[in-house]
């Protein structure tokens, strides 16, 4: 729920290529929540790692 993403962190994570949505469940109704996203890639014993996207504000309304 915090812009800077220091608290309160939820990850979800998907495993298929093709999948372009997620869902993240146990939200609060009528609260603001910020959300990014990073692909990551197993390259042997490595994870590498994109950058994060830009902050996406989403205001939940049920």
């Amino acid at each position: 729920m915090k812009k800077n993403f220091k608290s309160g962190v939820k990850t979800v994570n998907i495993k298929k290529n093709k999948t372009v949505s997620a869902t993240i469940k146990k939200l609060k109704k009528k609260k603001t929540y910020y959300v990014r996203i990073r692909c990551m890639k197993k390259a042997g014993k490595k994870t590498i790692y994109s950058k994060w996207s830009s902050v996406k504000k989403v205001k939940i309304k049920k």
